[in-house]
């Protein structure tokens, strides 16, 4: 019975280590787009009368000549100190990596324009340069941003009318949109 319990014991382990292999980065350890996508299905669900969900894209602006500079794994460090960032200035918010170079970050709320308030207030902080390797690396970002209330969408769609929002707002040369 005890080499059963310690067999059944290690076959979980396992199956929680799969788990998050498949639901999170390998390289920074941040959420996925998988788990970002059932992280949106499941807030969409759940969402209270008049509020809705936020999706924001944040793109790090030249981020292939910091990853030039810097090389691959410190640019991967950057990434996830970046993660780790966003989800310190605001506790309950889920962040995750959908590209190489954006990360996710879902919310609720009444009003957009609570979020984008929230978020321009954020981008001081966001943009402070971190230290990698022992030596500071400027940030610049962009926000994209999308909303709907419960059954408006699905989270496929959300987080593509979020990376638009990051296209335009890169195209106006503006920090959010």
């Amino acid at each position: 019975a005890e080499s059963f319990n310690l067999m059944a014991g290690e076959i979980r382990e396992r199956e929680a280590e799969m788990v998050h292999q498949a639901l999170h980065d390998a390289e920074t350890g941040l959420p996925n787009r998988r788990a970002l996508e059932r992280s949106i299905q499941t807030r969409l669900l759940s969402l209270a009368e008049g509020e809705q969900l936020v999706i924001g894209t944040i793109g790090f602006d030249r981020f292939t000549q910091v990853r030039a500079a810097i090389g691959y794994e410190l640019a991967t460090e950057l990434v996830a100190k970046l993660g780790r960032r966003v989800g310190e200035t605001t506790p309950g918010l889920v962040v995750g990596r959908l590209t190489t170079s954006v990360l996710c970050v879902i919310s609720t709320a009444t009003h957009i324009d609570e979020v984008l308030a929230r978020a321009e207030g954020l981008l001081p902080s966001l943009e402070a340069p971190v230290q990698i390797g022992g030596e500071p690396v400027d940030v610049h970002i962009t926000f994209g941003m999308a909303a709907a209330r419960a059954g408006d969408s699905d989270a496929a769609r959300l987080i593509e009318h979020a990376l638009i929002g990051l296209d335009q707002a890169r195209a106006s040369h503006k920090k959010l949109m």
